[in-house]
């Protein structure tokens, strides 16, 4: 589902809570995360969006984001469990 411009505008404007995201993301299978496929390329698209504008605090913020559940944890692949490890 297509959120609305205002909604990233606010998104981008809210720092993030790491420990809240790693909550979200830790439960999920991989098949769970494939089916969020769209939502977590929407959330990329406009999270590099965000960046590129380079206005503060959004610009900070995007960063933020895209580092938590990125840089923080390796999946099936890696761990071969079934779900994904935050470390």
């Amino acid at each position: 589902m297509e959120k609305s411009e205002g909604f990233w505008t606010e998104f981008f404007l809210l720092k993030p809570h790491p420990p809240g995201l790693v909550a979200q993301i830790a439960p999920l299978t991989e098949d769970d995360l494939l089916h969020l496929q769209s939502v977590t390329r929407q959330l990329f698209e406009r999270n590099v969006a965000a960046f590129k504008i380079g206005h503060s605090p959004q610009d900070e913020v995007a960063l933020d984001v895209s580092y938590t559940p990125v840089g923080s944890y390796s999946c099936a692949e890696l761990t071969g469990t079934r779900r994904c490890r935050f470390s």
